[in-house]
Order: structure tokens, then C-alpha cells, then sequence
């Protein structure tokens, strides 16, 4: 019970948000499942700990078009995690590094509360490490669906910069000079 206390004061201020274990589909029609993967456990990093702590029971990972989500039976230990606090995912199979092969998920945690009990990293270990490819594409298709507000942003002020007018109009800025400019130049 106190577990269950605990992790409803983390999730209200946190970037993990919890889901029924029960839930059987997506949390909104906008939102499809992608893929489920049953035999996983997920191991949490906390920003102050080196230490990973395993995070409920086994269960299941579901990856949908708008999130992660970790079901397990373990009450109020199950959570959806939003696509754009991802900062990072990939293969991790160092056993001095991490807790088994696994899906590493680094979170962005700049729009939280500073906390020390926030999860940093999520560690998805699956009972068959045979299914970390499927589940590293399920997440990798999810993440192309969310892409990150930056990322548009800074495509648009790339892509204004080279248009060829953008470029034509910059070249002639760096060359314009006015005509005192001019005759300045002639007489030193």
C-alpha cells in the first residue's frame, strides 16, 4: 500500500502517467497499437542513483502510436510513457551496463519538476532476447509518428536558408555596401 502512495505522487508530477493493468486497448481512438510484447520487465534509473531498480512484476510492453506502456499485475506499478519524452531508445545487451538484454529509453525530463525520484532511463528486458529487434522497430515506428517539435522547427529554418532566393538574398546582403561604403574603399 505504501508503494501504491508512492508511485501515485510520482506519477502526478512525473513523466510516467499510470494505466489500468487491465486495459485491453488503446486509451483513444486516435491512439493504435502497434505491437505487444508479453514476458518483459522494466528496470527504472533514477537521476539521483546509479542503481537500476526493477519496477513491478513482470508483464507486458505495448508500444502504440502515441506512447509505451508497461502492464503489469503488480497494482499501481503499471504506466504509459509519451513518445516525445523519449529522448533516446536502442539495443542495449552490455551485461556490465545493463540489467539483461534489453530496449534502453532515455527520458527527457526538461518540462518536470526537478525530482530525484523521476525516472531517467527505462530498461524493457524481454524473457527472449530474440524479440529486442521487433521491439526496438515497433518503438523506432513509433517515435517516426511522433516526430519532436525541435526537430519540425528546425527543419523549417533549415530548409528557409536554402532555398536558392533565401541564399540568393543573403549573398547579396553580404556583398551590398552603400555608395560611401564605396568610396571608401577607393581611397585608402
Amino acid at each position: 500500500r505504501k508503494q501504491a502512495v508512492k508511485m501515485a505522487l510520482l506519477f502526478a508530477t512525473g513523466p510516467l502517467q499510470p494505466v489500468e493493468s487491465s486495459s485491453s486497448s488503446s486509451s483513444s481512438s486516435e491512439e493504435e497499437t502497434l505491437a505487444t510484447f508479453e514476458g518483459v520487465t522494466c528496470h527504472v534509473s533514477r537521476e539521483s542513483s546509479t542503481e537500476r531498480e526493477a519496477w513491478g512484476k513482470k508483464g507486458s510492453l505495448r508500444v502504440t502510436s502515441r506512447r509505451l506502456v508497461f502492464l503489469t499485475t503488480e497494482e499501481g506499478m503499471s504506466f504509459g510513457v509519451a513518445m516525445g519524452l523519449l529522448g533516446l531508445h536502442a539495443v542495449a545487451r552490455d551485461p556490465g551496463a545493463v540489467p539483461g538484454p534489453c530496449l534502453y529509453a532515455q527520458l527527457l525530463l526538461d518540462d518536470f519538476p526537478p525530482s530525484s525520484e523521476h525516472p531517467s532511463e527505462l530498461y524493457f528486458v524481454p524473457d527472449s532476447p530474440e524479440t529486442l529487434p521487433a521491439i526496438f522497430d515497433a518503438v523506432s515506428r513509433a517515435a517516426t509518428m511522433n516526430p519532436d517539435d525541435d526537430d519540425e522547427e528546425d527543419a523549417k529554418a533549415e530548409d528557409s536558408l536554402l532555398t536558392p532566393g533565401a541564399l540568393l538574398r543573403r549573398f547579396d546582403d553580404m556583398l551590398a555596401f552603400s555608395e560611401n561604403d564605396d568610396q571608401q574603399h577607393h581611397t585608402q
